[in-house]
């Protein structure tokens, strides 16, 4: 059986059209013109869809961090891999952040080193 799209005028077999449970027929735009159409509309109301997302992750904050978490467990190696991408993405900035924590926390460094170095000659 075949059906013609409402948008490309195309006659095109019913499995390239989108089968909706709820009224028990099928789309009117096939399958190729629905995903362009819904393309256009994400672009068209892209600060839309991301206020709401925004907004959606803020009152379900705990459920994100849940899921995140359990994530991070399952997946250390594409963390591990998105750092690294990021170091050589950023490198000069990274540099600069490191140099200035160094900065900040050179007394406690030297003190671990020294720390260190007491340990082991005592050793």
């Amino acid at each position: 059986m075949e059906k013609i799209c409402a948008k490309c005028k195309q006659e095109l077999p019913l499995d390239a059209f989108h089968f909706i449970e709820k009224s028990k027929r099928y789309h009117s735009y096939c399958k190729k013109c629905r995903k362009e159409y819904h393309k256009e509309w994400r672009n068209k109301n892209r600060e839309r869809i991301n206020t709401k997302a925004r907004k959606n992750r803020e009152e379900n904050r705990e459920i994100y961090r849940a899921y995140d978490a359990k994530w991070r467990l399952k997946y250390p190696d594409k963390i591990k891999a998105q750092n690294e991408k990021y170091y050589w993405d950023n490198i000069e900035s990274e540099r600069k952040r490191k140099a200035e924590w160094y900065q900040r926390n050179k007394k406690r460094i030297l003190a671990k080193h020294r720390e260190y170095r007491l340990n082991k000659k005592n050793n």
